[in-house]
């Protein structure tokens, strides 16, 4: 359990204020693509896997301490493989078109060829949480970290004054 939520925060521990989940949840996507090597095959992968991570297969890692009955398994497990599918697909896509931009490309260019697929990679982890929200029962969603619980976009109330949640 340890490790998932580590690797929820992002890697060692600690770093994610309130919600527990740094930049793996809440992470700009220019950062991911600097670099000379940011477009090395399996490089680039996992650091597009890095910004858009599996939910499901971090609940799944959570499977004793939330009590998943085998078919809450079987169910969370297919909706890991069809995301991360559907990322793998998204991130070759995205690394061949980056590619076309050559070496001295321009950053207005850039941008604008990365947000859309990372619009619709954030989507499809958006509707991996609503699935798994749909999957798990009440108590077993509480007891997920709450920045899995909001990395499906869904957003904590505001506060009251007096520190009241409305």
């Amino acid at each position: 359990m340890r490790d998932a939520l580590d690797r929820l925060r992002g890697g060692g521990g600690g770093g994610g204020g309130r919600g527990g989940a740094s930049g793996r949840f809440r992470g700009r996507p220019g950062g991911a693509f600097r670099g000379a090597g940011a477009l090395a095959g399996e490089d680039f992968l996992e650091r597009f896997h890095t910004l858009f991570p599996n939910p499901a297969a971090l609940v799944l890692e959570l499977r004793d301490s939330l009590g998943l009955t085998d078919e809450q398994a079987e169910a969370i497990a297919a909706v890991r493989d069809s995301l991360k599918a559907g990322t793998d697909s998204l991130a070759a896509e995205l690394r061949s078109e980056i590619e076309q931009l050559g070496t001295n490309r321009d950053p207005r260019a850039f941008v604008a060829l990365i947000r859309p697929t990372t619009q619709i990679a954030r989507a499809n982890v958006v509707r991996s949480v609503s699935a798994l929200r749909r999957i798990l029962t009440a108590e077993q969603w509480a007891l997920l970290p709450v920045g899995l619980r909001n990395a499906g976009g869904q957003r904590r109330p505001p506060r009251r004054r007096g520190g009241e949640r409305p």
